[in-house]
């Protein structure tokens, strides 16, 4: 493919993304959602024809494509405690009275000899609050109690 040739293909896909704007604008039902597949499909076909350039542009200039520095691997507790010991190993023959590992050393001594931490017992939930009211029967004038709907009424307890 030639540098001509690609720069074609761009401005044809970007007229083609500007034509399929257009029409989605006034399109209603299934008639946008196909235009919206193919607006994705277009969107594609630029972002194609745009790497395809870049890389004729690179060629042309003798350059090499910049690829990003592959993601560093997540170092293992073994690696991590084996550097750890490395350095502190370096530490001791540089300088073993240098304050700064003396510190290293007793912190180090400490936790070996400390026992792990007990776990927490667990404990039970709070038992469910008692009731707070009275309940007050509702008698009539004759002293009789009386019964339905909105006759039993309640005294706070506090």
């Amino acid at each position: 493919m030639t540098k001509q040739h690609a720069e074609a293909v761009r401005l044809r896909a970007i007229e083609a993304i500007r034509e399929t704007q257009s029409r989605l604008g006034r399109a209603g039902g299934a008639e946008r959602e196909r235009l919206k597949a193919e607006l994705a499909q277009r969107q594609a076909e630029l972002t194609e024809a745009k790497a395809k350039l870049r890389q004729i542009n690179l060629a042309m200039a003798g350059a090499q494509p910049i690829e990003p520095p592959p993601s560093p691997a997540k170092p293992s507790v073994e690696d991590l405690a084996r550097q750890l010991v490395e350095a502190f190993e370096q530490l001791l023959i540089a300088d073993p009275s240098h304050p700064a590992i003396r510190t290293l050393r007793t912190h180090f001594l400490a936790e070996r000899t400390r026992q792990p931490l007990e776990q927490p017992k667990l404990r039970l939930p709070p038992p469910a609050p008692l009731r707070t009211y009275q309940r007050i029967p509702y008698l009539d004038a004759g002293g009789r109690q009386v019964t339905g709907p909105g006759t039993i009424l309640y005294r706070n307890g506090n």
